[in-house]
């Protein structure tokens, strides 16, 4: 029985390990974060994306064309988020329609405050939708979610919630980031953290299958150091959203979440021990700033390869750019902090190390979840 992590196992997937374990490069991407503009309607202060907020957007038909693009490429998996809020986009719901009707996965991470003006579109393509909440009162959520220009959309949200739930309830993630601030050494710490058990309650009750509980990162993409002040009540908290937990309903926390609940303390993400990101060569981003190695790497010019707005990607991923660009970004001393890839590089390595042990590969199964 191979050792490996099933997900390699994919027949997409694992066709990408082949070119690795060759040496060859794999001819594109087969899972794509795609940012249609880079605009919100909320002005969050831990947002991670507030230094690129309001620099770029496609067009409205380069963004259907950069849709049906990736779909004749070959890519597999796309995930609408980030940059700002994706639904903002006057052709949000076409690129869903396009990207769903060519096969391609496709999932949304949202803040939900505009889901009401596309239900229909959202619950039809999407196999996963993810929406940014990170509260359970109008109070709390004023605090860490602001709208801009002023007002509250914590009401808005719980009604959209609602209303697509019943259309798309085992697809239909509340997101809850643990978020903490402080001004400074012994000043006092707000936080989000006593909402957390009454955040799992109120997604159950709205309709959502799933509550997610993640880790808030600083300015370096490092846990915040202030959330080790609400570690105590972080742990009554959680233990009462599991409590939650069933058949119908489950309940994820990143296990730094659980670690700090434990009283574990917090431990920093650590450097990479690899000169080179394989998951690169799989995953990317795709936006009106530039095609990237990942996202995290969007306002770094040597990971940026390509400009979508102008070029095919089916050129951009063809010519010499994409790999000049891998060979330019060490991930020892470019990737620091917090990492969607991390994981995943270490899976490739071993699936690379074992190809290249045994020679043939292992039992494959038909794609079935390409999200990372």
């Amino acid at each position: 029985m191979s050792p490996l992590d099933p997900w390699l196992l994919q027949s997409s997937v694992w066709r990408c390990v082949e070119h690795l374990a060759a040496g060859e490069p794999v001819p594109h991407p087969i899972a794509v974060e795609l940012h249609l503009g880079t605009t919100c309607n909320l002005a969050c202060p831990e947002c991670v994306s507030r230094p690129t907020l309001d620099t770029a957007t496609f067009e409205p038909d380069r963004a259907l064309g950069v849709a049906r693009e990736l779909a004749s490429t070959g890519v597999r998996c796309v995930v609408l988020s980030g940059g700002g809020e994706p639904l903002l986009h006057p052709s949000a719901a076409g690129v869903m329609e396009s990207l769903h009707d060519a096969g391609v996965s496709l999932g949304l991470v949202t803040n939900g405050t505009l889901l009401h003006l596309h239900l229909q579109a959202v619950a039809s393509c999407a196999a996963r939708i993810r929406v940014s909440v990170d509260a359970a009162t109008a109070a709390t959520y004023d605090r860490f979610r602001p709208q801009r220009g002023g007002g509250s959309s914590f009401r808005r949200v719980l009604r959209n919630l609602e209303r697509i739930a019943p259309l798309a309830h085992d697809r239909l993630t509340y997101s809850f980031v643990l978020l903490t601030r402080q001004a400074g050494v012994g000043a006092p710490v707000d936080s989000n953290a006593a909402d957390l058990a009454e955040a799992a309650r109120l997604a159950k009750s709205l309709g959502c299958a799933a509550f997610e509980v993640g880790i808030g990162l600083d300015a370096r993409l490092q846990p915040a150091p202030s959330h080790a002040h609400v570690s105590s009540l972080l742990s009554d908290q959680l233990h009462a959203a599991l409590q939650c937990a069933d058949n119908d309903f489950r309940v994820f926390v990143d296990p730094m979440v659980a670690d700090l609940a434990a009283g574990r303390g917090l431990r920093e993400f650590p450097a990479r021990g690899y000169a080179r990101c394989p998951a690169a060569q799989i995953r990317a981003l795709v936006g009106p700033r530039g095609v990237s190695l990942c996202p995290r790497h969007q306002c770094l010019p040597r990971a940026i390869y390509g400009d979508p707005c102008v070029t095919p990607l089916r050129e951009i991923w063809g010519g010499t750019a994409f790999q000049a660009a891998i060979a330019r970004v060490d991930p020892r001393s470019d990737c620091t902090g917090a990492c969607m890839s991390m994981q995943l590089n270490d899976q490739l390595l071993c699936a690379v190390d074992w190809l290249r042990t045994h020679g043939a590969a292992p039992p494959l199964t038909d794609d079935h979840d390409l999200f990372m």
